[in-house]
C-alpha cells in the first residue's frame, strides 16, 4: 500500500474524503432503514450512524439528513465507555461491541449503541456506529416508558460494554439474554439491521483508506477537524463577550407534579462557550433525568443550529463548546437515576434555556420556544383472534417558534429528533390494531407573531372496533402549564391537552406522563402544544393572515383579536378600512 503523502494542504482530496465518509454514514443508515423489521426504524426513522477515528473522535454524522443528534452528539462518550470497560487493546477484527447503558455515555435504555472497529493492516483505524431506539428493552410498561419509575431498574435491561459479535462469531448466549427480556420478536431483526449497517460502513471505510493511503486518510481528517473548529470559533467571536443567563422549566417527572429547574450560565469568551447547569434542580425522584450525554448534546445541538447550521459535525465542533453540570443534578443524574423521559423532554427543555440565552445575543437567528416534547403514546396490545401482540410508538407532534423572516413549521418532531419522521396512519394501521379516527392541525394553536409560530397536531385514536380488546397505554408529554414561549412581542402557543373520551362520552384528562388501559369504544385524544409566535402580530401582512385564514391556521376570530385583520367569514375578503382602524385601536391601546 501507498503510505506517502504530501503535506501540502489539498482542499479536494480533503473535501472528496469528508464527503465520502458522509456518503458511508448515509449508507449504513440507508441498510438500517430497510433491512429493520419494526416500523420505528423503517418509517419512523429513530436512529443515527456515525463514524468514529482510532482515537475515538467524531469523524462523520449525517443528522442533517438522516439521523437525531441528541443520539450522535454523545456517541463519542459510549464510545469512550466501551474502550474504558473493554479495553483497546481488547478489541479484534471482526469484533462488534453494545452497550445500551445510560452511565457509560447513553442516553435512556431504549437507546443501543452498537459499532464495529475498523482495521487497517492491523491497526485499529476507525469505528462504524450505530444509536437507535428499540422499541422496548423491557422493564414495568410496554415501551420501556415507564412514566413512575423510580430507577434505571424499572426501566428494562441496562446492558453494560460488550462483545456481541467475538472475531466474527455470534456471542449467542449474551444476545438471547437481552432478547429474552424485551416484549417483540421482531426485534432479533432490528439488531440484525443495526449489524448489518456497520458492517457496510466498515467495508465502505476499510475500502476508502485502500484507495487513498492511511497518511492521506488521516491528514485528511486533521484538515476536516482543524476546519469544522476554526468555522466554529469564527462564528462564536462573533458574539459579543460576557455571560448570559437563561433557564427552562421541565413539568412533572412521572412521580411528582412539580416544575424542575434547568438554570443555565453561558460564557462566551475567545471563540468559546461555556455552557453551566450549577443551579439546576437536583435529579427528579422519577424519570425525567439527564446524563451528561444527553446534556451536552441538547446544547450542543442547540449551539449549532443558532452558530452555523452547516458546519461540517466532527471532532472540530466539540472543541470550542464546554459543559459544567453538577453530578447529581437534573442535567447530569447519579446511577441509577431513571433517564427515559430526560432523552426525549427534558433534553428539549435544555435547548429552550439555549436558545433564551441566544436570544438576548442575537435575537434575528433565533427562533421562539418550540413545542418541546415528544406528545407521545405507546400502545400495546393482543390481537384476541391470532394471539398477536403489537406495539405501536406514535406521536401528534407539535410546532417550531416563528423567526424573523420566517413562520414555524407546523406538526414537526422537536428539534433534537432530527430527521424522524411522523408515522403514516396507513402504517399504523397495518402494524397493529390501533385505529386512527382522525389526524388533524390544530386552528389557532401556533402562537400568534408577525411570524406566526408553528401548529400542533392532534391524533384521535382507538382500538380496532371490529376486533376489540383492551390496550396498554403510555403518554409522554409537557408544556401542560408553561406554554412555548413567544419573542420579540410574538406570543406563546397553545398549551398541551391528552383526554380520553369514555363509552359515556365524558372527557377523562390524562396526566402529561401516565399509564391507563384504553377498552373497547374509548378514544384517545392527544393534542400537541403549539410554538411561539415571533415579533408584534399586529405588524403581520393582513395577506398572510388571511391566507392562514384560507388554509385552516388562523380562524377568522383570531385574525380580528390578535392580527387586527377584518375577515368576511363568506367571502373570505379582507375589510381593509375596518382593519386599518382595528390595528390603529389595538396599537394605541398596547395590543
Amino acid at each position: 500500500m501507498n503510505r506517502a503523502v504530501s503535506q501540502a494542504y489539498d482542499p479536494i482530496t480533503v473535501e472528496v474524503i469528508r464527503n465520502r465518509l458522509i456518503s458511508i454514514v448515509l449508507q449504513m443508515a440507508a441498510v438500517m432503514e430497510r433491512t429493520a423489521y419494526t416500523i420505528i426504524f423503517s418509517e419512523f426513522k429513530d436512529f443515527s450512524c456515525a463514524v468514529c477515528d482510532g482515537e475515538l473522535r467524531m469523524v462523520a454524522t449525517s443528522v442533517s439528513d438522516f439521523g437525531c443528534p441528541m443520539h450522535t452528539g454523545g456517541m463519542p462518550l459510549s464510545l469512550q465507555a466501551i474502550a474504558d470497560t473493554i479495553g483497546l487493546e481488547n478489541i479484534r477484527p471482526g469484533d462488534i461491541l453494545c452497550t445500551n447503558d445510560v452511565e457509560m455515555g447513553g442516553t435512556h435504555l431504549p437507546d443501543f449503541v452498537i459499532t464495529q472497529p475498523v482495521f487497517f493492516e492491523g491497526e485499529l483505524v476507525a469505528f462504524t456506529l450505530n444509536r437507535a431506539h428499540h422499541m422496548d428493552t423491557g422493564g414495568a410498561t410496554p415501551g420501556s416508558a415507564v412514566p413512575d419509575a423510580r430507577s434505571i431498574y424499572a426501566e428494562g435491561i441496562s446492558v453494560p460494554p460488550i462483545k456481541l459479535y467475538s472475531e466474527g462469531k455470534l456471542n449467542r448466549d449474551i444476545f438471547e439474554l437481552i432478547l429474552r427480556n424485551v416484549r417483540l420478536k421482531e426485534q432479533r431483526g432490528d439488531f440484525a439491521a443495526m449489524v448489518a449497517s456497520v458492517k457496510r460502513g466498515a467495508a465502505e471505510i476499510e475500502e476508502l483508506i485502500g484507495k487513498y493511503g492511511i497518511d492521506t486518510y488521516r491528514q485528511a481528517l486533521k484538515w476536516a477537524y482543524e476546519y469544522s473548529e476554526k468555522r466554529l470559533k469564527s462564528a462564536i467571536k462573533q458574539l459579543p463577550e460576557g455571560v448570559y443567563y437563561g433557564e427552562s422549566f421541565g413539568e412533572h417527572d412521572g412521580l411528582q407534579d412539580k416544575d424542575y429547574l434547568i438554570n443555565l450560565k453561558v460564557e462566551v469568551q475567545d471563540g468559546e462557550i461555556v455552557f453551566d447547569f450549577s443551579g439546576s434542580d437536583p435529579q427528579a425522584p422519577g424519570s425525567s433525568n439527564c446524563t451528561l450525554s444527553i446534556t451536552a448534546a441538547a446544547a450542543m445541538t442547540a449551539a449549532i443550529a443558532v452558530l452555523d447550521p452547516y458546519v461540517p459535525i466532527n471532532f472540530g465542533v466539540y472543541k470550542p463548546l464546554k459543559f459544567v453540570t453538577p453530578y447529581g443534578s437534573i442535567t447530569n443524574c447519579i446511577w441509577p437515576a431513571a433517564t427515559m423521559n430526560g432523552n426525549t423532554d427534558t433534553s428539549n427543555k435544555i435547548i429552550d434555556a439555549v436558545f433564551r440565552v441566544f436570544m438576548q445575543i442575537v435575537p434575528d437567528k433565533v427562533c421562539a420556544a418550540e413545542h418541546s416534547c415528544t406528545n407521545s403514546a405507546v400502545i400495546y396490545g393482543v390481537d384476541k383472534e391470532t394471539r398477536e401482540q403489537y406495539m405501536l410508538y406514535s406521536s401528534a407532534h407539535g410546532g417550531w417558534g416563528g423567526k424573523k423572516g420566517k413562520d414555524g413549521h407546523s406538526a414537526t418532531d422537536f428539534l433534537p429528533g432530527g430527521t424522524a419522521q411522523l408515522l403514516p396512519v396507513e402504517v399504523m394501521e397495518a402494524k397493529s390494531r390501533a385505529m386512527t379516527k382522525s389526524m388533524r392541525i390544530l386552528t389557532d394553536s401556533g402562537g400568534p407573531g408577525q411570524w406566526r409560530g408553528g401548529s400542533a397536531l392532534e391524533w384521535t385514536v382507538m382500538t380496532d372496533p371490529e376486533r376489540p380488546h383492551t390496550a396498554e397505554v403510555t403518554v409522554i408529554a409537557e408544556r401542560r402549564r408553561i406554554p412555548a414561549w413567544g419573542a420579540m412581542g410574538g406570543r406563546p402557543g397553545i398549551e398541551q391537552l391528552s383526554y380520553v373520551v369514555q363509552k359515556d362520552g365524558s372527557r377523562k384528562i390524562l396526566p402529561t406522563k401516565g399509564h391507563f388501559f384504553l377498552e373497547p369504544g374509548e378514544i384517545m385524544v392527544l393534542s400537541a402544544p403549539g410554538a411561539g409566535g415571533y415579533g408584534d402580530p399586529l405588524e403581520r401582512k393582513p395577506e398572510a393572515v388571511l391566507r392562514d385564514v384560507v388554509e385552516g391556521f388562523v380562524s377568522v376570530e383570531s385574525a380580528r383579536e390578535d392580527y387586527g385583520v377584518i375577515i368576511d367569514p363568506s367571502s373570505l375578503t379582507i375589510d381593509w378600512e375596518e382593519t386599518s382602524a382595528t390595528r390603529a385601536r389595538k396599537t394605541e391601546r398596547g395590543g
